[in-house]
């Protein structure tokens, strides 16, 4: 919002308690970047709806947010935190990882043998590689020999 009326994050805060709305703790970011707007923006856009304040972004928000800005998950995640969000990115996330996200419904801490087979389907990959790449960034996977073959391509549907 600062941004977009041209003042301060200060000034915005400031204002906001003048109103009744009450002031937050604005976060030391050492400054605010050109790139920020586009972070906190849940559609990774620059506009409005915005990330909740102080609540943990999702692994989908900071894999988008890394492809936007060409930082890493972990430069995404780490400037997040400096502006008050609680953002927890495993190390060995990185962004090829995000076709295999995009195609999770929802990102959990565990996975079972259906929703592996769905994500299999929508991305090409055999059940064996979407196990070991959700494996990489600590998503539980259930311990089974899945399968490497890849899905056969779907045909295209008559009308």
């Amino acid at each position: 919002m600062a941004k977009i009326l041209g003042r301060t994050p200060k000034e915005i805060n400031d204002r906001c308690g003048e109103l009744g709305y009450g002031e937050r703790q604005l976060p030391d970011a050492g400054g605010f970047e050109e790139e920020d707007i586009l972070l906190l923006s849940e559609g990774l856009d620059a506009r409005g709806p915005w990330l909740h304040w102080g609540r943990t972004p999702s692994l989908k928000h900071v894999l988008r947010a890394a492809r936007a800005t060409g930082r890493s998950p972990q430069e995404s995640g780490e400037r997040l935190t400096l502006l008050g969000h609680e953002v927890h990115v495993p190390p060995v996330l990185d962004v090829r990882g995000s076709d295999l996200l995009e195609a999770m419904p929802q990102l959990g801490k565990s996975m079972d043998i259906a929703e592996i087979l769905a994500v299999a389907s929508r991305t090409g990959r055999s059940p064996a590689e979407v196990a070991a790449r959700l494996r990489e960034p600590g998503i539980e996977v259930p311990d089974l020999a899945h399968p490497t073959r890849r899905p056969a391509p779907t045909p295209p549907r008559l009308s």
